[in-house]
């Protein structure tokens, strides 16, 4: 095997076990609540090793998202992450009585979720997410990614010193 490849090997191996990480993290952290993110994480090969891909809102898990415009149709973000985390919700009931001239448009679960996903949307578009406030958190994937970098320098450095040896080895 060439050295170029054995090193390419070591890459890839330690980005799944970093991917491995990260997922962990994320289901222990209970921040998963759709699965759609963890699904997300994918080792690409590259020419020059590889590189670990993901859905890039996974910034906002560790860092929060800050005051300010928010995305078309947030309130409905919310609401189906609130639905993805089943979220125990009150239900709203109507006052008005159902008649032949006015039927409800949305169930009391769904006022309730309505409601609920329109408070949050404000607070995070007026305040930022909690996350943001307590100034963020490094425990989902910067500490890992660290880590995994050193893995990566000593590894390679281990097989290049070996390779270097074993090609010296050959003149003597």
């Amino acid at each position: 095997m060439e050295i170029l490849d054995l090193l390419k090997d070591i890459v890839i191996d330690e980005l799944g076990q970093l991917k491995d990480k990260i997922s962990a993290n994320l289901t222990a952290k209970v921040i998963n609540a759709s699965g759609r993110l963890e699904a997300s994480l994918e080792i690409q090969q590259t020419d020059d090793g590889g590189e670990l891909l993901g859905n890039p809102y996974i910034y906002y898990t560790e860092h929060g998202r800050g005051p300010g415009k928010v995305p078309f149709q947030f309130t409905d973000t919310v609401k189906q992450w609130a639905i993805d985390k089943h979220l125990n919700i009150t239900p709203i009931e109507y006052v008005r009585r159902e008649s032949e001239k006015w039927k409800p448009k949305y169930t009391p679960q769904e006022r309730g979720y309505n409601a609920f996903a329109g408070a949050v949307a404000y607070k995070i578009r007026t305040e930022g997410t909690k996350t943001y406030r307590d100034g963020g958190r490094t425990d989902i994937y910067t500490d890992d990614v660290e880590t995994a970098i050193e893995k990566i320098k000593d590894r390679v450095e281990l097989e290049l010193n070996e390779f270097i040896i074993n090609d010296l080895n050959k003149f003597l």
